[in-house]
């Protein structure tokens, strides 16, 4: 996993990071995921189970979605998610494990998508699950958000290049480079690093009451 892009989101019109994450629980290739924010939207002026997950077609290639929230105060919201999934999704699609981190102070945004137990797309950064931040409707947030992913997957990098198209960048809101293998601080592949973040994130993780 060497290819990066970097999405500095500065207008409603286009939000690539949403773009990517649901292209991504879209793909029959990834059957496991894991998705975090301190923010799962789910009120009366914006449902995010409604407005994006409703829309997941997997032809019942089974999708196994753990959810991690949630700031303070959000709790009626992420249970709100939670049902919104359940209703809005197909069960045969996706089974879904919500969980949140004790404290009620949880605020990362991370996703990562894996085959077969590898990660082959990963994105962190500034965009919670609302929104301002994952949709393209009224108002929106300026974020910031880093998109990994797996260049010899062939699925995975099909789907991220029909995202970045190959149109000069006009709005100058993306950035693609590769991680620098020969660093030192790179001996680590990205998707052990991945991985051990998910590991740290489960570890204290707790079922949501």
């Amino acid at each position: 996993m060497n290819s990066v892009a970097f999405f500095l989101r500065n207008k409603l019109s286009e939000n690539k990071f949403s773009e990517a994450v649901m292209a991504a629980l879209n793909m029959p290739e990834v059957d496991s995921a894991l998705l975090c924010s301190g923010f799962f939207q789910e009120d009366l002026s914006y449902s995010i189970s409604a407005a994006k997950f409703s829309g997941i077609s997997r032809c019942c290639h089974n999708l196994d979605l753990t959810t991690v929230g949630y700031y303070k105060g959000s709790k009626v919201s992420y249970s709100d998610f939670t049902k919104g999934i359940a209703s809005h999704c197909c069960s045969k699609c996706i089974n879904h494990t919500p969980l949140r981190l004790p404290g009620d102070k949880w605020h990362a945004k991370v996703f990562i998508g894996k085959s077969q137990g590898e990660p082959i797309v990963a994105a962190i950064g500034s965009s919670n699950l609302t929104r301002r931040a994952f949709d393209t409707l009224k108002n929106f947030n300026y974020e910031c958000d880093v998109l990994f992913w797996d260049e010899n997957h062939c699925g995975i990098s099909s789907r991220v290049s029909a995202l970045l198209g190959e149109a000069s960048d006009e709005s100058l809101s993306i950035v693609v480079a590769k991680v620098d293998q020969a660093h030192p601080v790179n001996r680590v592949p990205v998707s052990d690093k991945l991985k051990q973040l998910e590991r740290e994130i489960l570890a204290k993780a707790v079922a949501v009451a």
